[in-house]
């Protein structure tokens, strides 16, 4: 057997003004729609998402110029379709 593949993901992006006012799950996904919004929520929850510098909750509210990082590592077992 092999083992599984484990690919790291950073990513950078500023929350545009028409995702203003939304939860912070919900513009996640809307940014990088190749993850689903469950694994993005978890990745919020592990502290894996950071909203201008500072670690966040999955329902916080984003405003247009808010920074976003995502540092998280995707196991292949992790790998599931958007919602």
């Amino acid at each position: 057997m092999s083992a599984p593949s484990i690919t790291e993901i950073h990513h950078h992006a500023t929350v545009p003004a028409e995702l203003a006012g939304r939860r912070l799950d919900q513009a996640l996904a809307a940014l990088f729609d190749d993850y689903s919004r469950t694994l993005l929520s978890s990745w919020i929850r592990e502290g894996r998402v950071r909203l201008n510098g500072r670690a966040c909750k999955p329902r916080e509210k984003v405003a247009g110029g808010d920074a976003i990082e995502l540092d998280a590592v995707l196991d292949a077992s992790d790998e599931t379709v958007p919602e």
